[in-house]
Parts: C-alpha cells; structure tokens; sequence
C-alpha cells in the first residue's frame, strides 16, 4: 500500500479557521492530516463538518497529483506531458538570432539643424518613460505587490457581482477597525475575505434552521425551557 509522508496545507485553510475554537481548530487539524496522509475518512459535527467538505475538493485534488506522480507522471496525452515533449529549438535558435549592428541606431538618427526640435523630441521620450513606469506600479498595485483597501462602493458591487448577503458596510467596519488585519497578518486579498464571511453566514444560517426545525406546540409546554 502506498504510504505519503507529506502534503499542501494552504493559507486559506488557516484563514478560515481563525475563527473557531482551539478544540475546534485541533479537531480540524487533525482531520486534514489524517485524510491528506492516510485517507482516513474524519468523524465531524456542526460548523468543522461543513468546513472540511469544503476544503475535501482540494485534498482530493492534490492526493490524486500525488498519486499520479507515483506512477511516473501525468498520463500520455496530459497537457504537462506535452510540454516536456515538444521539440526544442536547434543549435539554440532562439539565442543566436541576428543582433542589430552596432552602428545602425548612430546612422539612422541624423542630428537636426533645430536643436529645439531634438529637445523636444528627448523630452517626449523621457514623459513615454516615466508614464510606462507609472502604469507598472499601478499594474503592480492592483496584483500583488501592495494590499490597497477597498472603498465600500468596491465591496458593494463585488457582493452585488456575487449575489452574496454580506453586509457591506458591517465588513468595511470590522476591517478598518483592525486595520485591514487577519490575525497577526495584513490582509492580501479582501474578495477572499468577503467570500469567507459568506460561506461562514450561510453555514451559521444552516444550523439556524436545525434548530428552529420543530416549530410544534408543545415545544413551549415546558416552563424549565424559558
């Protein structure tokens, strides 16, 4: 039987768990490592039951990658395996390209009799630049590179795009306060964020509706309940 000895955990399954209990957290803990190494099938109630079967589709994706990669890679016809079979470049093609001759940008650019139409000419150049390079850092903005808090309108047409029921206003509350903080970490993406807060409502709401299953009479006979 095929042991694993090791496997992916995310730092999306940590963010959601936040906010559970330590023993809850525990009981998840353990569920993902048992599943994830030994298939072992978790024995879960309430809120973590319906946690795992939402991270399961991931686990389930990675232990068949690793599974795959136990019989020697991804089958023949797979996307990965045409890439290392397609045909490389001869005599490295690519790199011994025909350069331009050193002196071709100094024979194509004749000086100009108006030395102020050169000036603008380097002038236009030098705008070109640093407007590239103001679009890259706002490219890079958007990415990555640096979280930008989201405006409530923001939130709002993303809940709206969604069809979620997140309060939008209850959400940008909850995160300035914190300073745009998950834990001890700044926030990196805040439509995670709300997609978190709508799958912990739509849970919260399901038990809700456990609860006010029995909706008889007789349930409020009993003073000791009141």
């Amino acid at each position: 039987m095929m042991r694993r000895d090791t496997f992916i955990f995310y730092r999306s399954f940590k963010e959601s768990m936040k906010d559970l209990s330590d023993q809850d957290k525990l009981v998840m803990y353990e569920a993902i490592s048992d599943y994830s190494l030994d298939l072992k099938e978790p024995d879960l109630t309430g809120f973590p039951k319906a946690l795992f079967s939402l991270i399961r589709p991931i686990l389930d994706a990675n232990i068949q990658r690793w599974k795959n990669g136990r019989k020697g890679g991804a089958p023949v016809g797979n996307f990965n395996a045409k890439k290392t079979t397609e045909k490389q470049p001869k005599n490295n093609q690519e790199i011994t390209e025909k350069q331009p001759k050193n002196n071709q940008e100094t024979t194509e650019k004749q000086p100009n009799k108006d030395k102020d139409v050169n000036k603008d000419k380097d002038k236009n150049k030098d705008k070109n630049k640093e407007g590239a390079k103001d679009e890259s850092f706002a490219a890079c903005a958007d990415k990555s590179c640096r979280f930008v808090p989201p405006s409530l309108l923001d939130i709002q047409n993303f809940i709206k795009e969604k069809g979620y029921s997140v309060n939008a206003s209850s959400f940008i509350d909850f995160y300035t306060s914190k300073n745009w903080m998950i834990g001890k970490n700044k926030m990196k993406d805040w439509r995670a964020a709300v997609r978190t807060w709508q799958r912990r409502q739509e849970f919260q709401g399901a038990e809700v509706g456990v609860v006010l299953k029995d909706n008889s009479v007789d349930k409020y006979a009993n003073d000791k309940l009141w």
